[in-house]
């Protein structure tokens, strides 16, 4: 078995093993989703937190990692203090924090560091709260259209190749693939549209297609970070993915489109 196929069994098998869980609890909400997305942010914060280009103290990492947790907790129980409050206190702590540091070399980026987490780790996988209590499957969507979508490209990828979107970033990444992304999007919300149709009309096509633009997006910007800061993979806490921040890159920016989608428009 080559590389590349034991990889992809790999990936089977989690996805197997907790896809229903994710699907179920974006579903259901109430307890089930904010023990769901405690462990997200726990597990994007605690793996960002600990990468040795970022370089925070543990005092730094105790606080990025609470203050993110307990900013989700303050979204599920509707806590009349808004998130972009609590992001400026976590601010201002937290450059507090980083001025009281020495050497102060690298100040200047890790200053921007921790309200780039808080906002992409934090408030960003928040908002699945606010799509469940519009309603549930508004919280489902974003999830399953990343999942088709990446599921697609992979093999669209594979089979058509074709010239590379980004070689610098992202080597593997071609134009078939990304065809591929927008392709799956599209048949997810097709099916989302036959299955629903009381809930979702044709106008569904107008948010999934941006959506898979997006979560090619999400995938560069992660790609990108991980090239500046010099690293390959940021973890590997779950088997046959490059961390948890590798498999959640898409669903976070497609979340929050979700959310501009469907709450704002």
């Amino acid at each position: 078995m080559t590389i590349k196929r034991k990889n992809l069994l790999i990936r089977i098998i989690v996805a197997l093993a907790f896809g229903p869980a994710v699907i179920y609890s974006l579903y259901v909400g109430g307890v089930f989703l904010l023990v769901l997305l405690l462990a997200i942010v726990f597990g994007l914060l605690a793996e960002f937190g600990a990468l040795p280009s970022v370089k925070f103290n543990a005092l730094q990492e105790g606080f990025l990692v609470g203050s993110g947790m307990l900013m989700l907790f303050f979204f599920w129980i509707d806590f009349p203090v808004s998130q972009l409050s609590c992001l400026i206190v976590f601010s201002a702590v937290w450059f507090l924090l980083e001025l009281l540091r020495r050497p102060m070399e690298g100040s200047l980026e890790r200053s921007a560091f921790g309200p780039f987490a808080i906002v992409l780790f934090s408030i960003v996988p928040s908002l699945a709260i606010e799509l469940n209590r519009a309603n549930p499957l508004y919280a489902v969507l974003p999830i399953a259209l990343v999942w088709c979508g990446d599921t697609v490209a992979y093999f669209a990828g594979n089979v058509l190749k074709g010239p590379k979107m980004t070689p610098v970033l992202s080597p593997n990444k071609t134009w078939g693939g990304f065809f591929g992304e927008i392709i799956g999007a599209a048949l997810i919300a097709v099916v989302f549209r036959l299955i629903w149709p009381h809930i979702f009309d044709w106008g569904i096509l107008l948010f999934a297609i941006p959506a898979g633009i997006i979560a090619v997006l999400g995938d560069l910007f992660e790609s990108k970070v991980k090239r500046e800061l010099n690293i390959k993979d940021p973890s590997t806490a779950i088997p046959g993915h490059g961390g948890i921040w590798d498999r959640f890159d898409s669903w976070l920016f497609v979340q929050l489109w979700a959310w501009v989608y469907f709450a704002l428009l």
